[in-house]
């Protein structure tokens, strides 16, 4: 878990600070006391490093800096006169990176009332500080600074990498789950074979048609593919199915949306239509001419058989599918290869 990855990485990278301070002291000749805080946070994380349980730990570890580790060493350190400060930026940024919520906000007051505190008694009571020598201060700004700063700019920089490699992650998966729910939708919509809409799909267009206004004009048509079976029987089902997919892929061009045409199964389809009738009965007779000269090789006649009726506002969904199957049904023991419209 990030989380988990970027507390360990703060820790290590405490534990490098804590080293180099206490070896730019003792270069420069600071005080031994000046090096205590920066052992106790050696000791503390080492402990911490080997513990199972970070993401608990963490807030009380941070919780023990700002309240016990951050005063010690503004008072061992010469108060306000030394780059503690610094630490207290760093401070602020793992609180705003590794905690969320309530955690962040009770460790950001936290630190912003110590802060308050130390100077308030610093200010009131100068004489519970510390002094050091001005050269020692100095030669204490010289190493802390820069060790800040670059502490400081490193820190940013891992959690701006972090982030980053997490996005990219949250982008991928985002786009597999995106490729996975198109496929998802078009197995459950789609019809395997033709690739156009199914029943269900239909099914749930439907459904909104009871809800339009009552000017619109729809028509719902069913259509069979005519003599499908002999086509199976003598041809075999291959040829069957292509004849299917002729058929589909004829049909799907007259009626793009927002017209649904889905396959019902078998040589079943349904049509949602919106515009005129004229229109319409014009777009199935292109479909028929078409279908009929299609070069699939087989001697039987390719034609369709079409019922037809209109949504009346008001109509219930039953009402509805049986007068246009009932014009189907007219139209298939007339002789196929027709058109019948019910009202």
């Amino acid at each position: 878990m990030i989380k988990k990855r970027m507390f360990k990485l703060v820790i290590s990278g405490i534990l490098v600070l804590s080293f180099v301070n206490i070896i730019g002291n003792y270069f420069v000749g600071l005080p031994f006391s000046m090096d205590i805080k920066w052992i106790i946070l050696i000791i503390l994380n080492l402990i911490i490093l080997k513990s199972k349980n970070l993401e608990k730990i963490s807030f009380y570890y941070f919780l023990f800096i700002i309240i016990v580790v951050l005063p010690y060493g503004w008072y061992n350190s010469g108060c306000g006169v030394n780059s503690i400060i610094g630490y207290v930026f760093l401070l602020m940024i793992f609180s705003t990176y590794l905690f969320i919520d309530i955690k962040r906000n009770f460790l950001i007051i936290a630190l912003i009332s110590v802060f308050i505190i130390l100077f308030y008694l610093e200010y009131n009571f100068p004489e519970i500080m510390k002094s050091y020598d001005q050269s020692a201060i100095f030669l204490d700004r010289v190493i802390h600074v820069p060790i800040n700063l670059i502490a400081s700019y490193y820190f940013i920089r891992q959690f701006e990498k972090s982030f980053r490699v997490e996005k990219q992650k949250v982008e991928r998966i985002s786009l597999e789950l995106e490729k996975a729910n198109f496929e998802l939708n078009k197995h459950v919509n789609f019809d395997n074979l033709t690739n156009i809409s199914n029943r269900r799909f239909f099914d749930v267009e439907f459904k909104k048609i009871f809800t339009v206004k009552k000017e619109e004009i729809i028509f719902i048509v069913l259509i069979d593919i005519d003599n499908l079976k002999k086509v199976n029987d003598e041809y075999g089902h291959l040829k069957g199915d292509s004849l299917i997919i002729e058929f589909s892929s004829i049909a799907i061009t007259q009626f793009p949306r927002p017209h649904i045409f889905s396959r019902w199964g078998g040589d079943e389809f349904g049509l949602i239509f919106f515009g005129e009738y004229n229109e319409l009965i014009d777009k199935i007779n292109k479909i028929r001419n078409e279908f009929s000269k299609s070069d699939l090789d087989i001697e039987i006649n390719k034609t369709i058989s079409v019922g037809i009726t209109e949504f009346i506002y008001g109509m219930s969904k039953n009402e509805l599918l049986l007068k246009a199957d009932k014009a189907l049904y007219r139209s298939k023991t007339e002789g196929k290869n027709g058109i019948t419209f019910i009202s």
